[in-house]
């Protein structure tokens, strides 16, 4: 037997060619079309990375103090703790923007003295002071009180009182009117509390002057014309010494 050709037909072998080359062209025109209708597409800018610039902002600051120096009525300045409004207003270049709306007053002269201020002298009231001498005086066992004299201050009535002792024995006095020893009245019958000074409060019998001030309160506007008194020990209150008829100066 003789050998037998594998080859292919020709016919076949054409459409082969025909069809790759349709394929490859349509794999073409297909990445074209894509690319055309993605051209204008972006992607998001939520998955797209944010660069952050960094702004340097450089201030002249000579030029600031420069353009502020030659106008301040550009800029209001505030008086504050650290700058005295004394010191801005002597400042020859200092423009008060309210001087229009204020009137200028005149300034104090710090270089003249200060003229006290004296307050007018009040009258004082003039306390008239009247004494009257007089010897009014009772004895009684040996025990001698006598009134020497009386003086009236505004509405104080002072007694100069002496006290005498001869009766042999010591006799004791409370003056205080809590105890009812020593009482004075007027002679309208009002009674007056009294207040002692310089009154011993033990006698002895040696036959000396003992010296002493009882004092009242009267109503120098309706005084009294008279005072009575009486006086008696703190033993048993047998010893008893009236005064009557003390004129009230």
């Amino acid at each position: 037997m003789g050998k037998t050709s594998a080859t292919m037909p020709k016919p076949f072998m054409f459409l082969l060619l025909v069809m790759g080359g349709a394929t490859i062209s349509m794999y073409s025109l297909a990445f074209w079309f894509g690319s055309s209708a993605l051209k204008d597409v972006s992607i998001p800018s939520l998955f797209r990375p944010k660069k952050q610039k960094k702004v340097q902002v450089l201030l002249d600051e000579k030029g600031i103090l420069a353009r502020m120096a030659k106008d301040k009525r550009a800029f209001v300045v505030a008086p504050t703790k650290e700058v005295s409004v004394n010191a801005i207003e002597r400042d020859p270049e200092y423009v008060n923007p309210n001087r229009d709306a204020f009137p200028d007053f005149p300034k104090a002269n710090t270089n003249e003295p200060a003229t006290p201020v004296t307050k007018p002298e009040e009258p004082v009231a003039k306390v008239e002071t009247v004494t009257k001498v007089q010897s009014v005086q009772a004895e009684a066992q040996g025990v001698l009180l006598k009134v020497e004299s009386a003086q009236r201050t505004g509405s104080t009535v002072a007694l100069q009182v002496v006290l005498r002792n001869k009766s042999g024995r010591s006799v004791r006095f409370l003056y205080s009117p809590a105890f009812e020893l020593l009482k004075v009245s007027d002679d309208r019958g009002q009674e007056l509390d009294p207040y002692t000074s310089g009154l011993p409060a033990i006698v002895p019998p040696d036959g000396q002057d003992y010296s002493g001030v009882i004092e009242v309160a009267i109503d120098p506007q309706d005084r009294p014309a008279k005072l009575n008194l009486s006086l008696s020990d703190q033993v048993d209150g047998k010893l008893q010494l009236e005064l009557s008829g003390i004129v009230v100066p």
